[in-house]
């Protein structure tokens, strides 16, 4: 059976309530990852890609940013953006 527990995709759950998501919709999308096997660090499913994005594939300062400062652990654990800066 799949995990339901809060601690599964928190980047998607941190991707999602940066937009002020439902819980209803984001119940829907950890559905859907984790039916398709997403990586642990992905935010959401990019048609144009056909793939995960994940938070590491985030450019934009003004969201690294948000990340920062919301959720820090997220950003030491599944990025090296400290590194590229």
């Amino acid at each position: 059976m799949a995990s339901s527990s809060k601690t599964d995709y928190p980047c998607i759950r941190a991707w999602e309530r940066m937009f002020r998501a439902g819980e209803y919709y984001i119940q829907q999308v950890l559905m859907r990852a984790r039916e398709e096997k997403a990586p642990e660090d992905a935010i959401y499913w990019s048609a144009d890609r056909k793939k995960w994005s994940v938070l590491g594939d985030i450019t934009s300062n003004e969201t690294r940013w948000w990340f920062k400062q919301n959720y820090p652990d997220l950003v030491a654990k599944y990025t090296d953006w400290e590194k590229a800066a």
